[in-house]
């Protein structure tokens, strides 16, 4: 059953339906929100630095 299965239906579902199949987020859909919070967190300091100096 497994063997019929083929890599074009998994490109043609797109990778939310690969979640579902692996139960797993790859890394790579964590990448940007992992930049953004670090932007933010960095984009913070640097206020806060401007602002009380």
């Amino acid at each position: 059953m497994l063997h019929t299965f083929s890599s074009l239906t998994v490109l043609q579902m797109g990778p939310s339906s690969l979640f579902m199949l692996t139960g797993q987020i790859p890394y790579t859909q964590l990448i940007v929100p992992a930049l953004l919070v670090a932007g933010w967190f960095v984009g913070c300091a640097v206020m806060v630095y401007v602002i009380f100096s």
